[in-house]
């Protein structure tokens, strides 16, 4: 079954993984085509929890490639 980003989005955030970098960036894609300005921010929460200068360097390319990001 398919139910669409706004329920992926709801049940994701009832997870509440807050120290885990790969669900914040989860939310930052599910909210960009909706809400762009939380979409930023849970990407700058993943650029925080990153270990690795890989994984930072992937986030910051994801948020100056695409707009959605950037309004």
């Amino acid at each position: 079954m398919v139910y669409g980003k706004e329920v992926a989005l709801k049940e994701a955030l009832k997870l509440n993984l807050q120290e885990n970098h790969l669900y914040h960036d989860l939310i930052a894609e599910l909210y960009k085509e909706s809400e762009s300005q939380k979409a930023k921010e849970h990407l700058q929460k993943v650029l925080e929890l990153a270990k690795n200068e890989a994984n930072k360097q992937v986030i910051i390319r994801k948020m100056s490639v695409n707009l959605n990001y950037n309004n």
